[in-house]
Order: C-alpha cells, then structure tokens, then sequence
C-alpha cells in the first residue's frame, strides 16, 4: 500500500494570472465606460419638474408634528408644484434621491422635527434630484405652547425655502459646470452647535457644527467665486465669513465666535513698584453687552516700609461707576477698556484712605469664554477735601505720580 501523495499547490503563475483578469475586469475602458454612462443616465432622467416627494422624518411622536410637513407642502404648492408624493418610512430624508427617482419627481422636499421639554424643532430642505443639490433649507425651534406664534414661525419657515427654491431656478437654468467640488463644502470648529447659514440668517441653512465639523448640503455654487456666509449660535455674536476660492474640498475654518457677556468675574495681581502688591477679586456687569459696564473689586494688599521691616497688610474696595469699550465692534479679540472709579483703602493701625481714579485703561485679549487683561490706572487722594496726584508715603512711586498696573484673567457668561 503506498502512502497518498501530498496535495498539489497552485502554480504561482496561476494565481497572478487570476488576479490580472479580476483586476482587468473590474477597471478596463468598457466597465468605466459603463459607470460614466450609469452617471449620464442618471443626468438625464426623466422627473416631472412640477412634481415633488415629501420626505419626512420624526425624532419622536407628538400630534403637532403632523402639521409641520402639511406647511412646507403648501408652501410649494403656492409657488407652482402640482403633486405632493410622501415617500413613506422606508425612504427617509438620507435617502431623498431614491425617492426621488422611484416617484419620477424632480424636486424632494426632507422635514425632520423634534419635540423636547416642550420645545418644537424643525429642519426643511428641498433637494434637486436632477442636479444632485440641495437649493434650499431652514431650520426653526420655538416653545410649542406659544400658540399662534408658533404656527406664524412655521409658516414663514416653510415659505422661506420656498422662496429660496423659486429664486434658485429663475436664477439660472443650467448648473451644469457651476459645482465646485463633488460634494458640499465641510467646515470645521471649536465650537458645538454652531449653525451655518450661506449668505445671511435668511439664506439656506447648511446646518450645525457637531463633533468639531458641518459636512453641508451640495448647493449650486460658480466654480472659483467667493462664497459669503453666516456663523451664529445662541448667546454669542453672530459673525461673517468668506471662502474667497469659493466651494472647494479642503475644510473650511469657521471664525471663532464671541460669547455675549452679560457678567464676568475673575482674579488680578496688581503692583505698585516693588513695594506694594495686591491680589483681587473683580466682578463686571454689562449693562450693554461688550460695551458698557460697572465693576466692583476687592484686592488685599501687602506693602513694604523698607528692607528687614515687617509687611504691612491692608485691603481695598473699588467700585468703578462707569467702564466703556472704546472700539466700534463688540466682538473683536482684543478690546480696550476705559473709565473712572474711586476706592477705599483700609490699612492696619491707619485711618482709612479715599482714592478717586480719574481714569483708567485696559488692554485686553478675548477668548470665546474668558478674558486675558493688562491695567494701567493712576490714583488720586483725597485728602483734605482737596484732590491732587500723590501716592500714600508708604508706597513707593514713579516719579511725581503714583500709578498701579495690574494683570488679571476673567470667566465670562
């Protein structure tokens, strides 16, 4: 009995051979022919211009949801679309273009709602299946309970991205060569929440920065013309931007925004020289966001009579009346500050001291949440009832004149 023979290997010949074909197969003119063809074919479909699928998606259940896609249907139907298909659960907004095709409409209309702690939320969008875009959106929250007017601001929602629609086609008919890139633009932030708007607030709403990005829908865009848009989120200023390049497929940077402040509350070292050191507490309110505010501060202080000898402590009260931004814009980064104020100083086993200041200015760095700040203020005694720019003796001083600098850090909300 002979013992059986091992198993043949495949010839490596073979197996590259194999390869070969599969890779001919897969990538040779015909078959990317083909896909260039299933890409015209896909251009030149025939979809009913006057008709429209509504496509609608709910984060949760609630009666007043019916009624949000019944206004973006009206909406088109007033400005000329003919027939209003709902596509059902199993074409969602993320699958718009499928039912566009399957109901051999044009135009696709996306609503997706939300109802939380009483708060009604909407997105509408319409997609144009023919060129692949979106040609406008719009979204809205508003507390449900607010009765008709929250019926007027779904109403004016819905026919703003009609509005949009209509300008987009009489715009121009033909896009073909107008897209940038494949597909939508992507903008990157910092900032959770953002929302992106192209043009102004009432421009096409792109959507919010989550995660640190926005991935926006594909709108007709003149290839290499500048792009102009809107970044905005609840409680801070509202900023422009530009892609001067236009759509492209490199990320965007979104401006940083600045948080409008109504307080800030932080913490200073202030000197005097090398013989006085005070370290504070401060606290603004702005009567007019990042422009007029009143401050109050509370410093302890240490000071030094001469070398060997034993500090002296003591503390100061300032209340600062009036502080106003001097430069036009209230979200710029850096910022000076002005104003006067005066102060009471308290020093152990010394009668307490009134300072007036006649002025006073900061120079200061803002971040979205908090504020990085240098001072420069010069004290004036009163004394006497008589005012006139003198230091207390035991404080040393540039000079004929005593002034303080101080560096401090503040958290605003």
């Amino acid at each position: 009995m002979t013992a059986p023979s091992a198993p043949r290997r495949a010839a490596p010949f073979g197996s590259l051979c194999m390869v070969f074909l599969a890779f001919f197969l897969a990538f040779s003119p015909s078959r990317l022919y083909a896909q260039q063809e299933d890409r015209n074919d896909q251009n030149d479909l025939i979809l009913d211009d006057t008709g429209a699928v509504m496509a609608v998606s709910h984060e949760n259940e609630h009666d007043h949801l019916v009624s949000i896609p019944l206004a973006l249907e009206q909406a088109f139907v007033a400005e000329g679309i003919l027939s209003v298909t709902y596509s059902g659960a199993e074409f969602p907004p993320d699958r718009v273009h499928e039912a566009c095709v399957n109901a051999g409409a044009r135009w696709g209309l996306t609503v997706r709602t939300s109802f939380k702690d009483g708060r009604l939320s909407w997105r509408f969008g319409v997609y144009d299946a023919k060129e692949r875009s979106y040609r406008g959106s719009d979204s809205f929250a508003v507390f449900l309970f607010a009765g008709i007017s929250s019926q007027n601001a779904l109403e004016s929602s819905a026919r703003k991205v009609a509005d949009q629609w209509r300008k987009s086609r009489s715009a121009s008919q033909d896009f073909n060569g107008r897209f940038a890139v494949p597909e939508g633009q992507r903008f990157t932030s910092r900032q959770e929440g953002v929302m992106v708007y192209y043009g102004d607030e009432t421009g096409p709403f792109l959507g919010s920065i989550e995660r640190g990005s926005l991935r926006a829908p594909r709108f007709p865009f003149t290839r290499g013309e500048p792009v102009y848009g809107t970044a905005l989120k609840e409680g801070y200023w509202t900023r422009n931007f530009r892609l001067p390049r236009g759509v492209t497929d490199k990320p965007a940077r979104l401006p940083p925004l600045q948080k409008v402040t109504r307080h800030s509350f932080g913490f200073s070292y202030q000197f005097q020289g090398n013989a006085a050191y005070f370290i504070g507490l401060e606290y603004r309110y702005h009567l007019i966001p990042d422009r007029i505010f009143l401050e109050f501060d509370w410093a302890f202080q240490m000071s030094f009579d001469g070398p060997g000898k034993s500090p002296l402590l003591g503390h100061e009260a300032v209340l600062r009346p009036l502080g106003i931004y001097l430069l036009p814009k209230r979200d710029l980064p850096v910022r000076l500050a002005a104003g006067t104020g005066g102060s009471l100083f308290m020093q152990d086993g010394k009668i307490p001291r009134l300072f007036f200041y006649p002025g006073w200015l900061d120079v200061e760095y803002h971040f979205p949440q908090f504020i990085l700040k240098a001072e420069l203020k010069v004290p004036l005694l009163l004394d006497d009832f008589f005012w006139y720019y003198r230091a207390p003796p035991d404080i040393w001083r540039f000079g004929p004149v005593g002034f303080c600098c101080s560096l401090g850090v503040m958290l605003k909300w």
